[in-house]
């Protein structure tokens, strides 16, 4: 189970997915496809190692993995805060 990871996405109004596994070796490569594709999720990294399951931020993962993607995943970080910020004004709001 070392060389593996898994990703689970939250978005806006919808039940968390799960997704993996994936090989450890294409990390950065899985990531940017996962943030292109879905702009408003949250994004979880999800490894496991004898203490049991680690949760790391996938934008952060992405930046130690690959340096230049650094404005990617700050872009990342702003679209899934913007669409989660939109979600809960929207609820919030009398119908």
């Amino acid at each position: 189970m070392d060389n593996r990871f898994w990703l689970e996405l939250r978005e806006p109004n919808r039940v968390p997915q799960r997704k993996g596994p994936f090989l450890k070796s294409r990390t950065a490569e899985v990531l940017r496809e996962f943030m292109d594709a879905r702009p408003t999720a949250f994004i979880s990294v999800v490894t496991v190692d004898h203490d049991g399951p680690l949760f790391e931020d996938a934008p952060e993962c992405l930046m130690i993995a690959d340096g230049r993607s650094k404005a990617r995943a700050l872009r990342h970080i702003q679209s899934s805060k913007a669409a989660h910020a939109s979600a809960l004004i929207s609820k919030e709001q009398p119908k």
